[in-house]
């Protein structure tokens, strides 16, 4: 397999270079909704956050990790392409210009438990969403603690004032009750009524690029090469196959 993957990539190397991901929604990793709360010496300070009235399962890095699984899945099986992106942190990652790849070509960006993000940060997604994006919430305490997880008590924050004057765009929040019941479910057709709910959120505003019969374990990534439209790309993985052979 690796051999006759070698010999693809030798034989069609512009496939593999000067391409860009074609993709109209974002996942965000959050790395101050993580980091502090991996270091024991301070984890303790920060077990629950805002979270405190949530269920056990409901810890920030679980609920981060779970929700973001499961939306990157409900996406991948309904062929909807998409791309990641990290939220950092002033100490270890700056990131600020990153987020200007949030461009009229993003129609979607999803924040899965995020509850700790920066003001720089919000003003920049906030700037996207007046300009007719669309923000999607999984979790009510989304936003409620800055990149220091010191929680936020005035309104007038960039944060407050993005989920309050959404301008041309939308901002949608999810429920912790909705998120549980879909990840407790299959991310497959036939979906569970809250995986469906979850699902027509996302089709607001977003819908698959590449119309195809394919089937759901059939993940795609569509790749636009030197810098046009002149040639597109597509990359399938068949999922399932993949592990049967494994």
């Amino acid at each position: 397999v690796w051999s006759a993957h070698a010999t693809l990539v030798q034989r069609h190397t512009w496939l593999f270079t000067d391409r860009a991901r074609v993709s109209e929604a974002v996942i965000v990793y959050s790395l101050p909704t993580v980091v502090w709360r991996h270091f024991s010496t301070v984890s303790e300070l920060f077990d629950g956050g805002s979270w405190a009235d949530l269920p056990a399962k409901h810890t920030p890095v679980g609920g981060h990790f779970a929700w973001l699984t499961y939306a990157s899945r409900l996406l991948d099986e309904s062929h909807i392409s998409y791309r990641g992106q990290v939220l950092g942190h002033p100490d270890l990652m700056q990131d600020g210009p990153s987020l200007k790849t949030l461009s009229s070509s993003t129609k979607l960006v999803i924040l899965p438990g995020v509850d700790a993000i920066s003001d720089l940060h919000a003003a920049s997604i906030a700037s996207w969403v007046r300009n007719g994006g669309h923000l999607v919430l999984l979790g009510e305490n989304s936003g409620s603690l800055n990149e220091e997880l010191i929680p936020r008590l005035d309104n007038t924050t960039a944060w407050t004032r993005l989920v309050s004057d959404s301008g041309r765009g939308t901002v949608t929040t999810v429920n912790c009750s909705v998120m549980d019941a879909a990840v407790g479910g299959s991310a497959t057709p036939p979906y569970s009524p809250a995986a469906y709910q979850l699902l027509q959120v996302f089709r607001e505003s977003v819908t698959p690029l590449l119309q195809t019969t394919a089937p759901e374990d059939v993940y795609m990534t569509l790749w636009r090469h030197g810098g046009g439209d002149s040639a597109v790309s597509v990359d399938l993985v068949h999922y399932s196959k993949h592990h049967a052979d494994i």
